[in-house]
């Protein structure tokens, strides 16, 4: 190889971040990078071997540094650019926020209480602070309507692509596809709609207030019965039948299973709601078509989340 190859693979480096990685997004294509990037490495190497009759370990010796140059450009060039051109650089933060999102997950570490690690953030620097390359975390009041108001210019952040190419209402980003699929559970949160809730969700509330008085004054873990008493409510509402909880006192196996899952997404920078919604999907599936003593199919039609989103998607597929 010419003795320029290495100074030529690290500006070809540089030119592939600033003007391929540098715009749009890529967090999707990772493994494929990857994967054109090991073939490409694989055919150099066959290539000179093959074409100019270099020894296979030299050939693998070339290719590899010849690699390394056009990562080393690209890296350094990603480096320089979120140190100092990066128009998020106004922000206040930890300078190493600016390099990498990896300084966010280093100062959570294993805590599962982000928000209050957040709170000494926002103490120190004020409303608006930089916690990675590109996140910046807010408590400014104003920012609200700008942020999430109907004629916000923002849209939804990269980790509601945690389930791609599974994709939900909640989890999608496209704002057509959201609309599209909102149209279809309005239905289920119209003012009609929760007033005809309330005879539903009446006979937990009486037996909330029931378990409380057991106690009879003394300590009482609030958050664990209030957890019951949510889930209980929508498991009526949403699968046709509740889970139990307030009546048994005890967490329900799906719920335990969904709270265990969340712990190691606590850890993540990122917010877990995905992995909720994810579960609490396959949780419905499993209850409508499993046993039929879970199956609101086998009780008289009532009208709740699930019959009234059946509905809507029915007349919207016929439509």
């Amino acid at each position: 190889m010419s003795e320029y190859h290495l100074p030529v693979a690290f500006a070809v480096g540089a030119a592939a971040y600033y003007f391929y990685f540098h715009r749009g997004e890529h967090h999707l294509y990772g493994i494929a990078y990857v994967q054109v990037f090991a073939s490409l490495s694989i055919t150099a190497v066959i290539i000179l071997n093959k074409v100019y009759g270099q020894d296979v370990s030299l050939a693998i010796k070339s290719v590899s540094f010849t690699a390394l140059s056009f990562l080393a450009g690209a890296y350094s060039t990603l480096g320089i650019w979120r140190a100092f051109f990066n128009p998020l650089n106004k922000f206040p933060g930890v300078f190493a926020a600016r390099l990498s999102s990896f300084w966010w997950c280093s100062y959570i570490g294993t805590s599962s209480h982000a928000h209050f690690k957040i709170g000494i953030l926002h103490d120190k620097y004020g409303q608006y602070v930089r916690i990675g390359s590109n996140d910046i975390t807010i408590t400014d009041p104003a920012a609200v309507n700008l942020i999430y108001g109907p004629n916000s210019r923002c849209r939804k952040g990269i980790g509601y692509d945690i389930d791609n190419p599974l994709c939900s209402m909640h989890s999608t980003r496209d704002r057509a596809q959201h609309d599209v699929r909102r149209r279809i559970w309005s239905p289920a949160f119209s003012d009609k709609a929760l007033r005809g809730y309330e005879t539903r969700v009446e006979p937990f509330v009486n037996v909330l207030v029931k378990r409380i008085a057991e106690f009879k004054g003394q300590p009482i873990n609030v958050s664990k019965w209030f957890n019951f008493f949510g889930y209980d409510v929508m498991g009526d509402l949403a699968f046709g039948k509740d889970f139990g909880m307030l009546n048994s006192g005890k967490e329900h196996f799906a719920i335990n299973l969904l709270n265990e899952g969340m712990q190691p997404v606590a850890w993540h920078r990122e917010n877990g709601t995905q992995a909720a919604l994810s579960f609490a999907l396959t949780l419905n599936s499993q209850y409508q078509y499993g046993s039929s003593e879970c199956s609101p199919k086998s009780q008289a039609p009532r009208r709740d989340t699930g019959n009234l989103l059946t509905i809507a998607a029915t007349s919207s597929e016929i439509g």
